[in-house]
């Protein structure tokens, strides 16, 4: 059983991108989560960016799913 320090220093853990940085909005330095444990070959999976603050990005999901201007307002 790892210590979460010895995750972060273990470089099997680094070649598989288990740990990844990603920027937040309010912090001066790119903070540390979890990357995406299942690596298959054909539809790899990874971190692309952040998980969005609440309603950060409601507008853009309405749009995709077809709702009107008006709605959205």
């Amino acid at each position: 059983m790892y210590h979460i320090d010895e995750i972060a220093a273990d470089p099997h853990f680094a070649i598989r991108q288990m740990i990844v940085e990603v920027e937040q909005p309010g912090c001066d330095t790119p903070v540390s989560i979890a990357g995406v444990p299942i690596h298959m070959t054909e539809t790899p999976g990874s971190i692309r960016r952040r998980a969005p603050l609440p309603g950060e990005d409601s507008e853009e999901i309405l749009r995709t799913i077809n709702c009107a201007p008006s709605e959205i307002a």
